[in-house]
């Protein structure tokens, strides 16, 4: 960021470790400036409405999830994105369905489903556990 501020992908990953650190403000601020420089990013909108359903602001997050099926609608957007914020409002039981589909999708972001702490919320629900098994993640 220091050599450009205008390369999105930092603030996109900083967003996430904030999050990780359950700053959600500082998280949200990330996530918007990233967004700002990469509206299409889909990750980073997914994220971000992760982020605003972690911090109670559902409100934020519902129009966050509703935004990403619009979009859905006119291109590809991975089931993947829908499911962190689904996680973020505390929807499990949509989330696994989300993730399922990107599974079947075979979304990249899957491959780190089985350590990547976005995803704590889901851990030890049998039907992730199954997923992770059938992704060959024991």
């Amino acid at each position: 960021m220091e050599l450009d501020a205008a390369f999105f992908p930092p603030h996109r990953e900083i967003g996430m470790a904030y999050i990780q650190l359950r700053r959600y403000d500082k998280a949200i601020e990330h996530l918007r400036k990233a967004l700002a420089l990469q509206p299409r990013d889909t990750f980073a909108l997914g994220q971000l409405g992760l982020a605003w359903g972690l911090s109670g602001k559902h409100q934020k997050a519902t129009e966050t999830l509703a935004e990403l099926r619009r979009r859905s609608r006119r291109k590809y957007v991975s089931p993947d994105d829908l499911a962190l914020v689904c996680v973020g409002v505390g929807n499990l039981t949509q989330a696994l369905s989300y993730l399922e589909a990107a599974y079947e999708d075979r979304a990249h972001w899957l491959n780190f489903a089985k350590v990547d702490a976005l995803l704590d919320p889901v851990r030890s629900m049998a039907r992730f556990r199954h997923l992770l098994g059938r992704m060959g993640l024991p």
